[in-house]
C-alpha cells in the first residue's frame, strides 16, 4: 500500500482507528522507495490477522526496510538496479524470519502496544516506533583543536603579510 494510509488522519485515519481497536493488525512493513513500476515512492505491507497468536495480542510489529543495509545484522535487503529497486532474496527471507518471530532489532523492527498507538493518535508511520536516525560521526576534539590552531597560525601569517603589503603601498 502507500505509506499514506499509515499517518493521514481523515478517511485513513476514521479507518485504520477501528482496525487496530478490534486488534486486527499484526505488522506494519516500511519498504523501500523505488521498488513498485509507476512510483518512485515507498510503500507498506500492512499484515492482518483476526487470530493473532496470544503473545502478540495487544501489539502491533513495525519492521523498517528502508535502509539498503541493515545496520546491525547487516542484512542487504534490497539492491539498486538500473530503474528501479529490488529486494534481495536475504531480504525477504530476513524480513518473514523478523516478522515470524517477532525479533526485536534497533534500528529495524520493534513490537509496540496499542496503547502507545492510541497515544500517537492511531499514526502507524514506522519511524515513529522504529528509531530510524542515522548515527552521528564522532569528533575528535583534539584533531578539530590541532585544524583550529593551524588555521590561526596561517591567518597571522596573511595578515603580517597584508601589513607588509599595506606598508609599501604607504597606506599605513
Amino acid at each position: 500500500m502507500d505509506n499514506g494510509v499509515l499517518f493521514r488522519s481523515r478517511s485513513e485515519k476514521k479507518i485504520r482507528k477501528p482496525i487496530l481497536e478490534a486488534d486486527l493488525i499484526e505488522a506494519v512493513i516500511a519498504l523501500p522507495e523505488n521498488l513498485f513500476y509507476n512510483t518512485s515512492s515507498p510503500g507498506c505491507i500492512l499484515i492482518m490477522n483476526n487470530d493473532k497468536p496470544e503473545e502478540r495480542e495487544g501489539k502491533v510489529q513495525f519492521i523498517y526496510a528502508e535502509d539498503q543495509t541493515l545496520r546491525e545484522s547487516e542484512v542487504q535487503v534490497f539492491e539498486e538496479l538500473s530503474n528501479q529497486n529490488q529486494l534481495t532474496q536475504e531480504g525477504v527471507e530476513y524480513l518473514a524470519e523478523t516478522h515470524l518471530t517477532g525479533r526485536e532489532e534497533d534500528h529495524h523492527s520493534r513490537l509496540v502496544d496499542l496503547e502507545e498507538i492510541e497515544e500517537n493518535d492511531w499514526n502507524l508511520n514506522v519511524p515513529r516506533y522504529v528509531d530510524t536516525t542515522e548515527p552521528e560521526e564522532p569528533v575528535d576534539v583534539s584533531e578539530k583543536l590541532r585544524e583550529l590552531d593551524k588555521l590561526a597560525e596561517e591567518r597571522q601569517k596573511t595578515d603580517e603579510k597584508l601589513q607588509q603589503y599595506m606598508e609599501e603601498l604607504e597606506y599605513r
